[in-house]
């Protein structure tokens, strides 16, 4: 085989190798359940750690759950996959994060959450036009969704003593 030729061919492995993975985190497994929502949390352009707990909750009220987080991955439990949308709360560097109104077309794949202390640059430097940076957060879905990111305000507090 040429050079060129197995270049090309070990380029598609890749390829195919990327879809594949990307694939097995959306697609429901045997059980029927999504394989994992993956949080990578950005702090004034740095990368935080992951939370060790994400609580679910329907947006509607009602039940609660507390699901383990391992490096940041958390599945949606069964018993709340018919809900039309949750809020999704978890801790990172001392505050309580809570996102409301998720979809759970969302559930899959990796969430870029983006924090900032004083001002947001870059691609989303025009919405603290409205709110401080302080109160705002940025979550960016998998772009194999429908494309959505969203920001919402009100969504950062300190973590609650007990």
């Amino acid at each position: 085989m040429r050079q060129n030729e197995r270049a090309s061919l070990e380029k598609r492995i890749d390829i195919i190798s990327a879809l594949m993975i990307a694939f097995m985190t959306i697609v429901p497994s045997a059980s029927g359940k999504q394989e994992c929502v993956s949080l990578r949390i950005e702090r004034n352009g740095k990368l935080a750690p992951a939370p060790q707990t994400v609580t679910l909750r329907k947006t509607s009220g009602g039940m609660t759950t507390v699901v383990p987080a391992e490096n940041g991955c958390f599945q949606l439990p069964l018993k709340l996959e018919q809900a039309k949308s949750f809020d999704v709360v978890f801790q990172v560097n001392g505050e309580t994060i809570h996102l409301r109104g998720i979809r759970p077309l969302d559930f899959a794949g990796l969430w870029r959450v983006v924090l900032e202390d004083t001002a947001f640059k870059g691609e989303f430097a025009s919405i603290t036009q409205n709110a401080p940076a302080r109160a705002i957060c940025v979550v960016i879905f998998p772009s194999w969704g429908d494309g959505t990111s969203m920001a919402q305000t009100g969504c950062r507090g300190a973590v609650k003593k007990h």
